[in-house]
């Protein structure tokens, strides 16, 4: 198994031309099915699990099933947590051994979102987890909808 961080799986995929699969594994046997098709594909992949998911897919449960799944594959795996909003889920996909954090700060100012994800990138590269950041357009995306403007 090769489990890695977001940007280095990303890097590799840039460098060599290809894309990388991401997919939300919610349990177990999603992740299985996912991974075994990556294996047989040798293809690199990214299992999400975004903080919405945490309440019924617990990453202190989930990410040791994951990693037990793809001990014995040959790929390259990033275990991601997808739009990570508190404090507290982020410091739970650390400890949980989750390689890369996308921080959702889209609903702060842009200031405090910065702010923010530089706490969480000085807490995360010292143990080699990536970090991405939402930016503010989808939270200004967000407001437009729900002020009924948008009209389909």
């Amino acid at each position: 198994m090769a489990i890695r961080n977001l940007n280095e799986l990303l890097l590799e995929a840039q460098t060599n031309k290809y894309t990388v699969g991401a997919f939300n594994a919610v349990d177990s046997h999603f992740a299985r099915a996912v991974l075994m098709a990556a294996s047989q594909e040798q293809s690199p992949v990214i299992l999400n699990i975004a903080e919405v998911h945490f309440d019924y897919c617990p990453p202190e449960i989930m990410i040791p099933q994951y990693k037990a799944i793809a001990e014995p594959l040959d790929i390259p795996i990033a275990i991601n947590l997808d739009h990570g909003i508190t404090h507290k889920s982020i410091m739970r996909a650390i400890k949980s051994g989750f390689t890369s954090i996308m921080f959702d700060g889209s609903g702060l100012s842009y200031k405090e979102n910065l702010r923010r994800t530089k706490e969480i990138v000085e807490m995360c590269h010292p143990l080699g987890i990536s970090v991405e950041l939402q930016t503010l357009w989808f939270g200004i995306l967000m407001s437009f909808i729900n002020t009924r403007q948008l009209r389909t």
